[in-house]
């Protein structure tokens, strides 16, 4: 996603009019899928089914026109793509990024503080936050939640006459606030473009795909009951709290305060918890520009000394190589003037017997067989009467370069 997301949207645009989605998508090292959501997110036309084919035969009909780039929010003008235009900005390469393993590239000067601060990005998402119903406007049950009603009433019924085990959730008073506060919330997330959606069959579970993570969560009413003490001396009553929670293990929600509480039922709800999690990534985001800065940085001088320590250790492999090879090249040359040296005193022997027959008073018995073996061993040992072929051979082993 991130090289799909580095092109402009008009390269983006005209990469898929230029080739099929397929090619294009293989191309940016993407899936089909991941393009075509891509295109969605950044509002981007694509070719309908049976546009190449019909380029290829050369029909013109209208359903056929390239269309022009759209505005980026000509048609999808909703919080949800103005947040991905947002995460846009934050995969987009900043020229503080470098490669630390390519050591040609210079390391760029360090990310400057940003201008703005966290609040100052929270009061721009607020601006651009839309005008959402208040609850009391809310009149309808949202098309997924539907089911959950249906299965919680006939379940009432069924536990009623007390053949099921699983009570209803949605029943009593405190319940239909319950399912009054979910609907909102569903409601509102698709207000905002979010998608929402239910799963399960009895006990639901509740899903949004919230700034491109698929989170679960739920709400619930907290209604904590005084003490006696409490009740007697100080005259305070239970307070009422609508919660909502981004986590599947709800039960401990009231035990370790990991869910968002308000007084009221309104629009701020929502607002309080998209926002949180907004800012919860910008800051997220702010800090791993100067941490990711840092690592790439240190990084660098790991590689720089890596380097160094491969050449060191490159330089005395070679040194090793060099002195391993010098010495089987001696090793060679003192095993060919040792044979040669041997040679000739085989021939300086063979001389001296020969020598002594001919001044003997009476022939030596066998001498003559005696030296025509020492001559061939002479021969064979002295290095100077190999063949051509052999020297060749004798000379390769010295690995001499041409």
């Amino acid at each position: 996603m991130g090289a799909a997301y580095q092109l402009s949207r008009e390269q983006l645009y005209e990469l898929v009019w230029s080739m099929p989605m397929v090619h294009a998508a293989k191309s940016l090292d993407i899936s089909y899928v991941m393009l075509g959501r891509i295109c969605a997110d950044r509002n981007i036309p694509k070719p309908p089914r049976g546009y190449w084919a019909a380029l290829k035969f050369g029909k013109h009909l209208g359903r056929f026109i390239k269309p022009p780039l759209p505005s980026l929010f000509e048609s999808k003008n909703d919080f949800e793509h103005f947040m991905l235009t947002e995460r846009q900005r934050q995969s987009e390469k900043r020229p503080d990024d470098f490669d630390p393993y390519d050591l040609e590239e210079p390391i760029p000067d360090p990310p400057a503080p940003f201008s703005t601060s966290l609040e100052d990005y929270q009061n721009y998402l607020e601006a651009h936050f839309p005008d959402l119903p208040q609850p009391s406007q809310i009149t309808t049950i949202d098309a997924a939640l539907e089911k959950v009603i249906t299965t919680d009433t006939a379940l009432a019924k069924a536990y009623k006459r007390g053949g099921n085990y699983y009570s209803p959730l949605y029943q009593d008073a405190k319940g239909k606030q319950t399912f009054q506060l979910l609907n909102a919330y569903f409601h509102w997330f698709k207000a905002l473009g979010f998608d929402s959606s239910v799963t399960g069959r009895k006990n639901f579970r509740f899903w949004v795909t919230l700034l491109g993570d698929h989170k679960e969560f739920h709400v619930f009413m907290n209604d904590p009951t005084p003490g006696y003490s409490q009740n007697k001396h100080r005259k305070e009553k239970a307070a009422l709290t609508y919660c909502f929670a981004w986590t599947n293990n709800w039960t401990d929600e009231t035990r370790k305060k990991r869910f968002y509480e308000f007084d009221s039922f309104t629009t701020d709800c929502v607002k309080k918890v998209v926002m949180s999690l907004a800012v919860e990534r910008e800051r997220i985001y702010r800090a791993r520009v100067f941490s990711s800065y840092e690592s790439r940085v240190e990084l660098r001088q790991r590689v720089i000394v890596d380097r160094a320590e491969r050449i060191r250790l490159a330089g005395e492999a070679k040194r090793r190589a060099t002195q391993q090879l010098l010495k089987a090249r001696l090793t060679l040359m003192n095993e060919a003037t040792n044979r040669m040296n041997q040679a000739d005193l085989i021939r300086s022997l063979i001389d001296s017997f020969k020598a002594k027959a001919e001044r003997s008073r009476r022939p030596i018995k066998g001498l003559q067989h005696w030296v025509s073996w020492a001559s061939h061993l002479a021969n064979v040992t002295d290095p100077r009467h190999m063949s051509a072929e052999g020297i060749e051979a004798w000379i390769k082993k010295f690995n001499l370069r041409e």
